[in-house]
Order: C-alpha cells, then structure tokens, then sequence
C-alpha cells in the first residue's frame, strides 16, 4: 500500500511540474524561502495567542481526568459513566486542533479579500464549539454519578466552568451566532 501511494504521489508531482512549465511557473529556493518564513511567522502567532494556549492546557488537563475516571473505574466502567467517557476520549484532543486550526484561519483570512475567503475559522470555530458543548454533557453526565469520588467530582465540576468559559471565549471571538 504505501508502495501505491508513493507511486500516486510520484505521478502527482510529475503532473504538476508539467503543468507549471505549460503555464511557465517557476518557483525559486527564494520563493520557497520566503514561503517558509511566512509560515514560520503564523505558526508563531498562532502558538503564542491565548487562546491557543489555553485550549492546549485545557487539552492536557482533559486527558488527565480521563486517565484518573479511567484508573478509579479500573475494575469496571459503570453502565452510566461509558458513553460519557467514550465522548471524552473522542473529543479531548479534537476541541484544541480544532481552536489550533480556526485561529490560524483566522490570520490566513485577513490577508485575503473578503470575496476570496473560506470562513474557515468560523467553521473550525464552530466544530470546536460543539466538541466542548459535547464535551460540557459528558461531565455533567459523569458529575451526575453518585457513586463518584468527591476529589475527581470536584475537578470535574471546575473543568466544566472552564469549558463553559472557554465556549463563550469562542462565541464572542469568532462571532458565532446561532
């Protein structure tokens, strides 16, 4: 398979450079360069922008309370508590790239004419949205347990207030209405 596919992506290359010489394109190691600091210069304000730092924090701080509901039910996950955890586990990472991928949108977006842009930022903006509304029930589901830990209920019911805050944060910043 990846023979196959290093085969496509061959062919795919040899179609494009036939292409840029039908159209006389040339791209220069300076153009490239230049292309390289450009990105260089987002990546870096997207990785030094709050709110990608926050959703990062946040990230890492949610896949250690799966580690812990997943430890304290080592035995056996309550009935109750597997959806729920089964959301977290789907979600945790993709609220962050999601937030990652709308803030750089976002830069890309404000270098274009307005006629020529995707809204992509508002659409990662939203998925994100709806990953932490998801991500808000599945606590609240498992907050809901009565068997629960009082620690581990008690650093749930402080991550939904974040995640409740973090959604607001969005909402205002990309101007999502719904």
């Amino acid at each position: 398979m990846l023979l196959h596919i290093s085969e496509s992506f061959e062919e795919t290359k040899k179609l494009l450079e036939k292409d840029m010489k039908r159209l006389k394109i040339k791209i220069t190691k300076e153009d490239d360069l230049k292309f390289e600091k450009e990105e260089h210069k987002k990546d870096m304000l997207v990785e030094n922008d709050e709110l990608t730092k926050i959703s990062k924090k946040l990230c890492i701080s949610l896949v250690k309370l799966v580690e812990d509901l997943h430890y304290y039910f080592l035995e056996e996950i309550p009935k109750e508590i597997k959806e729920p955890l089964r959301i977290l586990n789907y979600y945790m990472l993709f609220f962050s790239v999601k937030i990652h991928r709308a803030i750089l949108s976002d830069i890309e977006e404000k270098e274009m004419k307005h006629e020529d842009t995707t809204f992509d930022s508002k659409n990662s903006a939203f998925l994100s949205y709806v990953s932490i509304v998801k991500i808000i029930n599945a606590l609240k589901n498992i907050s809901d347990y009565k068997n629960l830990d009082n620690d581990l209920n008690k650093k749930i019911i402080k991550y939904l207030s974040l995640f409740e805050n973090l959604n607001l944060v969005l909402k205002e910043r990309f101007d999502l209405d719904f």
